[in-house]
């Protein structure tokens, strides 16, 4: 009579393991042309994005910007990539979104003295 309860007690281990992998959050999507020759491209430049008036004052971040700036150089400059000020073989365009999102839990099951 045991025997069935511990395989439901691990299936629903391994249930909640599965659900706990589950992927949401950074989504990334690239676009190219397929006749593309990559292997000629040696410099680039980044532009910074303009302020999206929707989103509001954040998504205009200095900090922020910087920061990307200073990660997509390093990234690139790795790769072989040479930043340069006129005339890049490729530029380099970004977008991010800031959102703020509020959860509860409606159904607490916390027990405690206090």
């Amino acid at each position: 009579m045991k025997t069935p309860y511990r395989i439901m007690i691990v299936l629903a281990g391994f249930i909640f393991l599965i659900g706990g992998c589950s992927s949401s959050g950074i989504k990334v999507n690239q676009d190219y042309e397929p006749s593309m020759i990559f292997s000629d491209l040696k410099s680039f430049a980044l532009k910074t994005p303009g302020q999206d008036e929707t989103v509001g004052e954040r998504s205009d971040n200095p900090l922020i910007n910087d920061r990307i700036h200073k990660a997509l150089n390093r990234s690139l400059s790795e790769n072989g990539y040479t930043p340069v000020n006129t005339k890049p073989d490729f530029l380099v365009v970004y977008q991010y979104l800031i959102q703020t999102k509020i959860s509860s839990d409606a159904n607490s099951s916390a027990i405690g003295i206090g």
